[in-house]
């Protein structure tokens, strides 16, 4: 990700077994990342990879799932204001892009309540970070 090579590389133009192993490294690092979100380190590391790599087009499922856990952040509202969350699962955080506040977290509340899948999502994302919490310790 982070290579000379990969900083030279436009996505765009490469085939899609090249895009797709792009896109297990970034779900990766994503993972790692999320509990790291709120550091400067990480906003630093994120802007490199919209400017390179495309992140908040291609892989807004993805990193907006890393940031989600800091909702209440401005980062947050950042990373959703520059996503391109139109068709994804996340076009309900419009008011976020277009308000610029942090959605309350009675929202996200009431998400869950009328949305299965999305509640189902929280609660695998949420056991997924927390197995790469103590695998990481290990």
């Amino acid at each position: 990700l982070f290579s000379r090579t990969a900083s030279e590389t436009n996505r765009e133009l490469q085939d899609k077994e090249w895009n797709d192993k792009l896109n297990q490294q970034l779900d990766g690092f994503f993972k790692l990342l999320s509990g790291y979100f709120s550091s400067a380190s990480s906003a630093k590391t994120l802007e490199y990879l919209i400017r390179r790599m495309k992140i908040h087009v291609f892989n807004v499922e993805q990193v907006i799932t890393c940031a989600l856990p800091y909702h209440s952040t401005a980062e947050f509202v950042k990373l959703v204001q520059l996503c391109n969350i139109d068709g994804t699962s996340f076009y309900w955080l419009q008011g976020v892009k277009e308000k610029g506040a942090a959605p309350p977290r009675d929202r996200l509340v009431t998400r869950c309540t009328h949305d299965g899948a999305f509640l189902s999502f929280v609660c695998e994302a949420a056991a997924q970070a927390a197995s790469n919490k103590v695998c990481m310790r290990s």
